[in-house]
């Protein structure tokens, strides 16, 4: 039987109770209960409200019970908020924009990149939400689709990759400090079709695909605020091309994807392994509209377009591992 160790590249820990933080995947030895302990996800997915208005490849900011749907696919400038029950149209986009970038939360959000209407049209375009409007800020310095969108407000932001057809995907990476774009540190890897979280010092951007349609990679790069350091790859390249990702790079979720078809799957990051998580009802393509956390989570939307939402929770519980 292979050890623990061979599988994991650890020992246990021994700890005098529980864990203070608990994590899917994670095992110690209680020397208090004299019992080895671990975390089992106990996670699920939930219908919620409908969207008004059925679309794909939207943009998405906010929290589970804050959130925004912006723009997306039938041609759309339509911008959505949900309360944790139901949607609400609200203020539209100056530009469609599909398939872009987006970061921050329901009353201060970006969106950037993309594509709007005509033939393989990437966009540099930025708008900045402040709660009651949108207006048009600083353009990216390269126009592009499918990147990854690094941040946590609308102040501070990354977009990474992505791609300017026909020339190859993209390994540039700007940054956005509240008034222009600026290239930093390039990925690695070059992918589009893929997702990333956390902040402008510490981020994470997860999978992708390097030669479309079909070369998805389970690639995975973070971000210290420099450079991009290459690290554990997500256990399959099914799930991450056009999957969603929410949390930071040391406790992130990725969902969905292909596999060629819609993915249903999802992972767990604890800032140095994959867990599998709980999966979701409708396998989704794509999936670019999104909020929340590696915890508290929301995606809306489909492809082909469709106005589902479903909502994640999470909640981590030790238990004693017994012999069979």
């Amino acid at each position: 039987m292979a050890e623990y160790k061979a599988l994991r590249g650890l020992t246990i820990r021994t700890i005098a109770g529980d864990a203070d933080t608990l994590i899917a995947g994670d095992i110690w030895y209680n020397s208090t209960a004299r019992k080895i302990r671990g975390v089992a996800e106990v996670g699920s997915w939930a219908s919620g409200g409908n969207l008004n208005t059925a679309r794909k490849i939207g943009l998405g900011a906010g929290t589970q019970t804050a959130a925004l749907h912006a723009s997306g696919t039938p041609l759309a400038t339509i911008v959505e908020s949900y309360d944790g029950s139901s949607w609400t149209e609200g203020p539209d986009l100056n530009t469609h924009n599909y398939h872009g970038g987006s970061c921050g939360t329901q009353t201060a959000a970006i969106v950037m990149g993309g594509n709007k209407p005509g033939p393989t049209t990437h966009i540099v375009t930025c708008e900045k939400y402040d709660g009651s409007s949108w207006t048009e800020v600083g353009d990216l310095s390269t126009g592009r689709w499918a990147g990854a969108t690094v941040g946590a407000n609308s102040s501070a932001a990354l977009y990474t990759g992505g791609q300017n057809a026909p020339t190859p995907v993209q390994d540039v990476c700007e940054s956005w400090n509240d008034t222009s774009w600026t290239e930093v540190g390039d990925l690695n890897t070059g992918r589009f079709a893929f997702n990333g979280c956390g902040t402008t010092t510490a981020g994470i951007t997860i999978g992708g695909n390097i030669n479309p349609p079909t070369d998805a990679v389970d690639k995975v790069e973070t971000w210290n605020g420099t450079s991009w350091t290459e690290t554990t790859a997500i256990p399959t390249a099914d799930y991450s091309m056009g999957s969603a990702g929410l949390g930071t790079s040391t406790a992130a979720f990725a969902m969905g994807g292909t596999t060629p078809g819609p993915a249903t799957g999802g992972y767990l990051w604890d800032g140095s392994a994959w867990s599998a998580s709980a999966t979701l009802n409708t396998g989704r393509p794509n999936l670019r509209t999104q909020a929340g956390t590696s915890t508290s989570a929301m995606v809306a939307g489909n492809d082909p377009a469709a106005n589902i939402t479903e909502e994640y929770s999470f909640a981590a519980t030790a238990s004693s591992f017994t012999s069979s």
